[in-house]
């Protein structure tokens, strides 16, 4: 049985695509990332990866958020706060 391309593990080159695209696009824009740094990954994973990676089971709140790939490691976004405020841990 071959493994789909979603089914695969991500390597780390791609972990730093997606935070590249992040950065560079925002969070939501999931078809310029999958366009110009992840074609092999489905857009619904790129979310998945991405609501993972910044800890939150909502991305709506974070839409447009563009962070480097330090601050994307580092951030905790608080429940309770506004857009773009933020606590390092």
């Amino acid at each position: 049985m071959k493994l789909q391309q979603d089914d695969k593990e991500w390597a780390a080159e791609e972990m730093a695509a997606l935070q590249e695209g992040i950065q560079k696009f925002g969070v939501g824009k999931f078809n310029d990332i999958q366009r110009d740094f992840l074609p092999d990954r489905s857009i619904n994973l790129l979310k998945v990866k991405t609501m993972r990676l910044l800890g939150v089971r909502d991305l709506r709140r974070y839409l447009g958020w563009r962070g480097s790939a330090e601050l994307i490691g580092k951030v905790h976004f608080a429940p309770d706060c506004l857009f773009g405020v933020f606590f390092f841990f």
